[in-house]
């Protein structure tokens, strides 16, 4: 994934949560500046869970307004490619299921609320 997105920055916002990550060939770490991303990433816990559940692909969740895009097309290419591996090395994880409950658990209590 750092590789694919090396010298870019991804401005990442779920929900009401702004994330922005600068990466480097072999690491990605969260920034505090407020310089505009390469790449902007807009969307909602939902919307991720759509497409982890494979109700969505992430071209589906775009057309349908529910993942946001933005960036030169070959920055949005690097973003898609850079997920696809973080994907895959994730399903292999074995803390990823974990992780993944409680990216659930934390929709749940957002439901309950608000």
């Amino acid at each position: 994934m750092c590789r694919r997105l090396d010298t870019r920055r991804v401005d990442l916002r779920v929900d009401d949560e702004h994330v922005p990550v600068l990466f480097a060939r072999d690491e990605a770490r969260i920034v505090a500046d407020a310089s505009p991303g390469t790449v902007e990433v807009r969307t909602t816990r939902t919307a991720v869970l759509r497409v982890i559940d494979a109700r969505d692909t992430l071209v589906s969740a775009v057309l349908a307004d529910r993942l946001v895009l933005r960036g030169a097309p070959r920055d949005v290419l690097a973003f898609h490619d850079g997920l696809m591996a973080y994907v895959q090395g994730a399903v292999r994880a074995r803390s990823f299921p974990e992780l993944l409950r409680q990216f659930r658990r934390g929709r749940r209590r957002k439901k309950e609320n608000g």
